[in-house]
């Protein structure tokens, strides 16, 4: 029974872990995409070694803040619980008390 328990224990511990390493990426890509994003227009809009440098930097900086933001959100409420308030619909949640009163 002891086997069964500590197999199962690091089954959950692997989802959990798969999980929130997907949930610090979800985090982390959004600052990131924004500065390559700004970084690769700087860039194409002065293509010289002043826009590369530029551009580059922009990067560097949407990288190191996506980092930053999903290591905070980790370490304080967790990425999981973090992103679960994020998608979360609270409108459907709520009882619709206009419809409840249909006539027919």
């Amino acid at each position: 029974m002891g086997k069964k328990n500590k197999s199962e224990n690091t089954f959950f511990k692997s989802v959990e872990w798969i999980t929130s390493s997907m949930t610090w990426l979800q985090i982390f890509i959004s600052p990131f995409a924004l500065g390559l994003i700004i970084g690769i227009v700087i860039y194409l809009s002065n293509p010289t070694l002043i826009g590369q440098i530029i551009g580059g930097a922009t990067i560097v900086i949407g990288l190191l803040l996506g980092i930053r933001w999903a290591n905070r959100k980790r370490k304080t409420e967790g990425t999981v619980q973090y992103m679960s308030k994020i998608i979360a619909t609270p409108e459907l949640d709520k009882e619709n008390t206009s419809n409840s009163h249909v006539n027919d």
